[in-house]
């Protein structure tokens, strides 16, 4: 169970990081923004809830399950109703506010975490 949380994890967390990128690159409020925006949503709040299945298993014993990586998750959650509700009620620049925060909190901060040794990505790019 564990292997096809990551799996999944994985499987949404690049996408998004990739199709992130490209969303701060190209132009804003277009269709296409708002089609691919819904896509980043999906991806991302995807990606955290299945980071909330994903044991820490590094630190001390209460810190096993949840880590202070999985708070990460939850703030994305948030982040992302909190960032949907600003774009539909016209509120543009909260939302980018919000998308820039759970872009930078949930990809830029949670992956260098991921990366840190000890944690498996660790161990798969560096042994």
């Amino acid at each position: 169970m564990q292997n096809l949380v990551i799996q999944i994890h994985l499987w949404t967390v690049i996408p998004a990081a990739l199709l992130g990128l490209a969303m701060f690159i190209n132009k804003k409020g277009s269709p296409m923004h708002k089609r691919l925006g819904k896509l980043w949503m999906l991806l991302m709040v995807v990606t955290a809830m299945a980071s909330l299945l994903i044991s820490a298993k590094v630190g001390p014993v209460l810190m096993q399950r949840f880590g202070l990586i999985h708070l990460l998750s939850i703030v994305t959650m948030i982040g992302a109703w909190l960032a949907i509700t600003a774009a539909r009620g016209g509120d543009i620049k909260r939302h980018q506010r919000i998308v820039t925060l759970m872009y930078v909190g949930g990809i830029g901060i949670a992956g260098s975490f991921a990366f840190a040794p000890g944690r498996l990505l660790h161990g798969w790019l560096f042994g």
